[in-house]
């Protein structure tokens, strides 16, 4: 699982009761329409008494690094192709989900709220586990690689981020 926790402040509590809201509505509009597997699902919220007073935490299923991040590994030379088609037929196999079945519509997107999926995910979580907690903090993934992660051809890769829905 993936936890966020949100800032105790008034206007960041406010602002992730609303996103909460609109992922909510994401997991009930049509849970069989295929575009859904493509924006991040909130599993729980709750709240948490903390010494900076209350806040917002919400459980996310655990996902791959951003498409910026594959961008750069790919020295901004361009990402494969076969890659590139994908993410963009499964991004907006997302956004006619949330648009047209959920009523909401993104409003930023750009690579930095694209989260690309990775093959065998167990293996990364099972390498950061056993790698020293600093390199397991910074992140469990060899984001230098030229190489992309490995993908298949039914995988789902690209998952709208839910911090600009509207």
């Amino acid at each position: 699982m993936a936890l966020k926790i949100v800032k105790s402040a008034t206007h960041y509590t406010e602002t992730a009761l609303d996103e909460i809201k609109l992922l909510e509505k994401i997991v009930h509009a049509k849970p069989k329409h295929a575009g859904k597997q493509h924006i991040v699902q909130l599993l729980n919220n709750f709240m948490h008494k903390g010494p900076n007073g209350l806040h917002v935490c919400m459980v996310f299923e655990v996902l791959g690094e951003n498409l910026l991040t594959v961008i750069r590994r790919h020295q901004h030379r361009g990402v494969p192709i076969a890659t590139v088609k994908r993410i963009v037929k499964q991004m907006l196999e997302g956004l006619e989900y949330m648009h047209g079945h959920c009523a909401i519509i993104h409003t930023d997107l750009k690579p930095e709220n694209v989260l690309v999926c990775l093959d065998n995910e167990e293996k990364y979580v099972d390498a950061a586990l056993e790698a020293e907690p600093s390199k397991a903090e910074r992140h469990p993934i060899d984001t230098q690689s030229k190489d992309p992660p490995p993908l298949t051809t039914n995988q789902s890769i690209a998952t709208l981020g839910a911090s600009d829905f509207r």
